[in-house]
């Protein structure tokens, strides 16, 4: 590595296989390079949540009535997927990138981050197509009624044009992250989440010289937001700390090159898209509860989301810091910086938890003005939810170091089996009335409305965590090949 070049953020360190996590924890060389990866995205991951909980505020306070507010709920689902399609390809740069990085190769590190901005520009046609031509007809499948769904394709079509400035926020992003720059990832994304507060307060509200647009503010300020952003990003990556040098995209004779970035890309993407897709079907289960049901929902999971933001934090720290001490042949410090981060990150959690678990019932009333029982419903599922954020940390963070290490089968297998195989048929059973089936007819079951969902929810949670585990402590992931 030159002189001008940005060193890894983690530095070589003689760590014995058989040491415990714990003592580690006491150790400067990994406890220091976790933090300063992990705090740049906690801050950025707060004011990224602090958009979608202005959003679900203006909705609940300013377009009132429980349809603005089930469709707001829909919303941020669609936009998770929507965000998630990148990760077909960024997870492989993550991997790739890191394995770079820790092998002292940062040439190499900039040709995979520029064929990954490449072929992730081709991606973005995806999900533009199939808004434009299918947007209705996806969105009928949610099982709102007509108003719902209509202000959900308006914010689609207002959504598919920011496409390009999320496929760069979020693969660019992967890139800084994966070399160890989380900070200027994190200016991007400060900038992106401030831009989008400012216009979507102001459009929705009408604030002058601003025209009041209501519902379509709120999508027209993420779109504007989406793209200042962008234009961060691309001065972070050309003249950031990490150096990595956009050059003109080129796909012909990197045949090989896209494969290996694609095998390993694919399989994490899927598993992130079915897993999106399988809380959309979840969704569907509590939208057959009626309007009054999705609004809490939409509520509850937008508040859950502030107790588990130091677990993406960690997580992210922990997938870069497997990737580079992979690629620098340290397989024992990958293992103990892992369980490092599920220790620090169980204390930000549960203090998160604690505070949300015994101030529900203050906090959901201030995201709604909706009828009397929305807010209630919501802050009762909270507290379920807020029981089991211990195992979701644990669950995303080693999530995160397979999918650092190239392992991303393993998550897509432990998707599946807990979402399709636990959550969703649960919560049927808990949670609806009653369900026909062909050839049988009606068959009544348990009828716990949105409660009985969110029991499933933590069925599935703590099967996940068991089997992540398993799979963690296995150590294969060491010995697999990038």
């Amino acid at each position: 590595m030159s002189a001008t070049e940005e060193p890894s953020i983690l530095e070589p360190a003689v760590l014995e296989e058989e040491q415990p996590a714990f003592s580690v924890v006491r150790d400067p060389r990994t406890f220091v390079p976790l933090m300063r990866l992990a705090l740049p995205v906690f801050c950025g991951q707060i004011l990224d949540m602090c958009v979608g909980l202005t959003d679900t505020w203006l909705t609940g306070r300013y377009l009132p009535g429980d349809e603005y507010q089930a469709a707001m709920t829909v919303v941020n689902y669609s936009l998770w997927f929507l965000v998630s399609i990148f990760s077909l390809i960024g997870i492989g740069t993550t991997a790739l990138v890191s394995r770079a990085v820790g092998a002292n190769q940062p040439e190499l590190a900039r040709r995979w981050m520029n064929l990954s901005l490449t072929l992730g520009t081709i991606l973005c046609l995806l999900p533009a197509v199939v808004l434009y031509f299918f947007g209705p007809a996806l969105a009928a499948l949610f099982g709102l009624n007509s108003n719902s769904t209509g202000y959900i394709v308006t914010y689609w079509n207002w959504t598919a044009l920011a496409l390009p400035a999320m496929m760069l926020e979020q693969i660019g992003g992967a890139a800084l992250r994966a070399s160890g720059d989380t900070l200027s990832a994190m200016f991007a994304l400060v900038a992106t989440t401030l831009v989008d507060l400012f216009f979507s307060y102001v459009f929705v509200l009408g604030i002058e010289p601003f025209p009041q647009l209501g519902w379509p503010g709120l999508a027209l300020g993420s779109v504007i937001g989406y793209y200042v952003g962008a234009v961060i990003m691309l001065l972070a990556l050309n003249f950031g700390r990490a150096k990595l040098t956009l050059s003109r995209p080129r796909l012909a004779g990197q045949g090989l090159e896209i494969h290996r970035l694609l095998a390993i890309g694919i399989p994490g993407g899927i598993d992130m898209l079915a897993m999106i897709a399988c809380h959309m079907g979840f969704l569907r289960v509590i939208n057959e509860l009626g309007t009054q049901a999705a609004a809490a929902h939409g509520i509850a999971i937008r508040l859950e989301s502030l107790s588990y933001l130091p677990a993406i934090a960690f997580q992210v720290a922990a997938t870069t810091m497997v990737g580079q001490f992979l690629g620098a042949q340290q397989p024992a410090r990958a293992r103990h910086s892992v369980w490092i981060a599920c220790l620090v990150g169980e204390v930000f959690v549960v203090l998160c938890g604690g505070v949300l678990f015994y101030w529900s019932d203050s906090l959901t009333p201030l995201m709604t003005k909706s009828s009397a029982d929305v807010a209630p419903l919501a802050a009762r599922v909270l507290r379920i939810i807020c029981l089991v954020q211990p195992a979701l940390v644990v669950l995303m963070i080693l999530t995160g170091a397979l999918r650092g290490a190239g392992d991303t089968r393993w998550p897509l297998i432990n998707t599946f089996i807990g979402l399709l195989l636990i959550r969703i048929p649960l919560a049927i059973v808990l949670a609806l009335p009653s369900i026909t089936l062909p050839f049988v007819g009606q068959i009544e079951l348990l009828n716990l409305g949105l409660v009985g969902a969110w029991y499933a929810m933590v069925v599935d949670l703590c099967a996940r965590t068991a089997l992540i585990v398993w799979r963690f402590r296995q150590g294969a992931w060491t010995r697999i090949k990038v």
